[in-house]
């Protein structure tokens, strides 16, 4: 009975993990750790003073 109910609590946190996804695709939330990349012209393309050795 033990492992009837583990299986059961797995499907469980699979369909509230399915419902989250789809929850958060249809509201464009995205991953709390997603950061805004650096504008290209910022970045410095010039060869190094000092080449790495």
């Amino acid at each position: 009975m033990a492992i009837l109910q583990v299986e059961a609590e797995k499907a469980d946190l699979r369909l509230k993990f399915q419902a989250t996804d789809r929850l958060m695709r249809e509201r464009g939330e995205g991953p709390w750790f997603h950061y805004p990349t650096v504008d290209k012209a910022l970045i410095d393309h010039d060869t190094k003073a000092a080449p790495d050795y």
